[in-house]
């Protein structure tokens, strides 16, 4: 019989330690991948903010490239709407340019509230999601002339025009006679554009019809399965603990045996999840650069920038969700490591002594 519960309990031991090295994973995923906080401070510490214009300048220079625009429809400076303008700039200058309509403050406030309408849709009950961007803030800065003074600061760069400058230039700068009237015909460009925008964008509007309808039932359905995903991540740590339970049961008999079978069980599992915590964070970023980049379809021509910077986003979440299973992992280690030591200082039972006195005759 003391063999048998000891066997039981070796084996509710080594479940233990499979129940908790997937639970220390699963928790930080449960709390960690649906929380908008989480996401802010990737986004935040990514500086992805800083980054968009840069990124965008990117984008926009390798769309007009792919297009032919750059001086093909019409030469740039000689009017036209405002992309024809666009493509007589250099990358560099849309730097500056979008640098000026995108500020970093700005553009960071919007990221956190589309993060969090996003995240309130997930983890709400509303009937389809709404994310709303507002434009109030890029019309004000447009129409007060921060782009203005930015178009002039790039034209200041340029060597001077020979003779008569273009209408709007893009390479040259114009004489300060003529800047006068280049910045009342980039106005008259911009003002009417900025006039167009509206105050707000719901970036899911989409028109009623049973299209849409079926398609808000679908991503309703993904939220559901989600939630319970992350409910059943939240409460994994019920099974290893139940399994702890069980090893006491059948195992131990004094505070010793308590401290050895929950400590070297919770040490072991400790020690397994947190060597895959640490080479899980310094491998997802590379694997995902070399299994999962690779495999994207050869036609989607991602810009160097932009690609870096979901690469380093990603990374970052996962060494998010990973760092969280690491500290996990080492307080149970620790944890462990503690009772292993503490049951050291309590003796074993004496077993009881056997006469081996032969009875008289």
């Amino acid at each position: 019989m003391r063999f048998l519960t000891r066997f039981l309990a070796v084996v509710l031991a080594v479940a233990f330690v499979a129940a908790a090295v997937v639970a220390a994973f699963l928790y930080p995923i449960g709390t960690k991948l649906l929380a908008a906080q989480t996401y802010k401070d990737v986004i935040h510490h990514e500086q992805v903010a800083e980054r968009l214009p840069e990124i965008a300048a990117e984008a926009i220079d390798q769309s007009l490239k792919r297009a032919g625009t750059a001086g093909a429809a019409a030469p740039a400076g000689e009017g036209g709407d405002f992309g024809t303008l666009l493509g007589g700039f250099e990358r560099s200058d849309l730097r500056v340019l979008l640098g000026a309509a995108l500020p970093a403050d700005p553009v960071r406030g919007q990221i956190d509230s589309l993060l969090d309408q996003f995240f309130g849709y997930v983890n709400g009950d509303a009937a389809k999601p709404s994310l709303t961007l507002s434009l109030v803030d890029l019309k004000q800065r447009l129409s007060g002339g921060a782009l203005e003074e930015a178009y002039v600061k790039v034209l200041q760069d340029k060597p001077p025009c020979a003779g008569e400058a273009p209408a709007l230039p893009t390479a040259c700068c114009p004489s300060a006679e003529q800047l006068p009237e280049v910045r009342a015909r980039f106005r008259e460009l911009l003002n009417p554009a900025v006039d167009a925008m509206p105050d707000r964008v719901d970036l899911f509007e989409a028109r009623d019809g049973t299209a849409a309808e079926s398609v808000y039932a679908a991503v309703g359905e993904v939220r559901r399965r989600l939630r319970f995903m992350a409910e059943l991540a939240r409460w994994s740590w019920i099974v290893p603990a139940a399994l702890l339970v069980g090893v006491a049961v059948f195992a131990v008999r004094s505070l010793r045996g308590l401290l050895l079978w929950w400590g070297i069980p919770s040490l072991i599992a400790g020690g397994i999840a947190a060597l895959g915590a640490w080479s899980g964070s310094a491998l997802g970023s590379l694997l995902f650069r070399w299994i999962i980049v690779p495999s994207l379809p050869a036609q989607m021509e991602v810009p160097v920038l932009a690609g870096d910077t979901v690469l380093a986003v990603v990374g970052s979440i996962a060494r998010v969700v990973l760092g969280a299973a690491l500290q996990i992992s080492l307080s149970l280690a620790l944890g462990g490591l503690v009772a292993v030591v503490l049951a050291k200082f309590f003796t074993a039972k004496p077993a009881a002594p056997v006469d081996v006195r032969r009875p008289a005759v």
